[in-house]
């Protein structure tokens, strides 16, 4: 049996959908070597806010470090277009953002983002979902949030709070 090669592309999951921009060609892999870019995950999970659920937008780089947060009550084409732009303030433009199949994302990738690959595999997201579910757990003995602007602060602190941990961020101690 041929071993796979780690820059040949690998084939999508049934039913997957995958839009390569304009200019790139079949299968999104721009040669051999890394990435010019890095490639980003992003997932929407839900938050229970004062008896209704709100949809919590997270982008997380290939380092599990997460880029931006956004709390939204609708998941809607306005929301994910807010999301993405926000998230692409902090930083280079990634080749490639897997995704669940939300039916506004290929829509505003292809807005925002036209060089990149938009990749709906089944399991590549679960970096996100796996890492939202310790948001879910901090969230659970404080019997939920009463306002969307406390969940917005929260998840963001939260985030943070996780890229610290995992060393993405070195503090620093001021002496005099």
């Amino acid at each position: 049996m041929p071993q796979d090669h780690p820059n040949e592309p690998k084939p999508l999951a049934q039913g997957a959908r995958q839009t390569p921009g304009p200019n790139e060609p079949k299968g999104c892999f721009l040669g051999k070597g890394p990435a010019p870019q890095a490639p980003r995950r992003a997932a929407h999970p839900s938050v229970k806010v004062s008896e209704r659920w709100v949809y919590l937008y997270r982008a997380i780089d290939q380092y599990d470090q997460v880029i931006d947060v956004l709390v939204t009550e609708k998941r809607d084409l306005d929301a994910t277009r807010r999301f993405f732009t926000r998230a692409l303030e902090h930083g280079s433009h990634p080749s490639e953002v897997s995704t669940d199949r939300a039916p506004a994302y290929p829509r505003v990738i292809e807005e925002l983002i036209p060089a990149a690959c938009h990749i709906v595999e089944q399991y590549v997201n679960n970096p996100v979902e796996a890492d939202h579910g310790r948001l879910k757990a901090r969230l659970r003995p404080m019997r939920g949030l009463k306002r969307l602007r406390s969940a917005r602060v929260i998840s963001a602190g939260h985030a943070f709070m996780q890229n610290l941990h995992r060393g993405h961020y070195e503090p620093g101690v001021d002496i005099d």
